[in-house]
């Protein structure tokens, strides 16, 4: 119950009575208390999580908060300016914000928007997952969860930088070389293989039978067929 008491005072300004109004909140304290447990359980979760999670306001970018990760990272950053703290040399929200993408036409909440960045104040790579939430306030928020990456990063641009090194290498042979699947269809040649078989360019064999294209290379410089089956089944 909630119980307002005012004194009232006569002419002389004595208290001469009170009056007391009582109203029944038990409905708004049901529903306060089970904000405050959702509110808890919401953090028990994000807290939990081996990920950056933050919630700020979309028109302030307030950080409204941010969970165990971000804190062990950036701080208590929970009242500040979010492309203040999580990102650097920012003098104004971040051209790379993803807030327009969050809300329909008509203001509804859009489905998680989904992009990998690296942070310019940490300098890891991150896969982020953003959406539009209504906050325990009524308003609209965005909630941001960002997986760090980094590793999975490194190891494709070192797969990347290692492909470009075969192909280098490759490339370069003197001798022919033609790489083809188990049906034995090519599906890589150097430029040397392109040269010595008389092709203009690789795409040129690319799809090509192997031992077909060999027979038929053979054959054109006057092996016979016999002799043209030997030199294959020694290959």
């Amino acid at each position: 119950m909630l119980l307002n008491v005012d004194m009232v005072k006569n002419e002389e300004g004595e208290f001469e009575y009170a009056v007391a109004i009582q109203r029944d909140i038990t409905d708004r304290k049901e529903v306060e208390n089970t904000l405050f447990q959702s509110n808890k359980q919401f953090k028990i979760i994000m807290d939990s999580l081996e990920a950056f999670v933050y919630v700020s306001d979309m028109d302030t970018y307030e950080l409204l908060y941010t969970n165990k990760k971000v804190k062990e990272n950036f701080g208590n950053i929970e009242g500040k300016i979010c492309w203040q703290e999580i990102q650097s040399n920012q003098k104004g929200p971040c051209d790379f914000c993803t807030n327009d993408k969050l809300l329909t036409k008509t203001g509804r909440p859009q489905k998680p928007y989904k992009w990998e960045f690296q942070n310019t104040t940490t300098k890891k790579w991150y896969l982020l997952a953003d959406r539009a939430i209504k906050w325990h306030d009524g308003r609209m928020v965005r909630l941001e969860i960002a997986s760090d990456i980094t590793e999975r990063k490194q190891a494709e641009t070192a797969l990347i930088e290692s492909e470009e090194k075969f192909r280098n290498i490759f490339e370069n042979m003197d001798n022919g070389y033609i790489l083809s699947d188990l049906e034995g269809n090519i599906q890589l040649v150097n430029l040397s293989t392109v040269k010595i078989l008389g092709y203009i360019e690789e795409n040129d064999l690319m799809g090509k039978n192997t031992n077909k294209t060999l027979l038929e290379f053979l054959q054109k410089n006057g092996h016979g067929k016999k002799s043209c089956c030997l030199i294959l089944n020694f290959f």
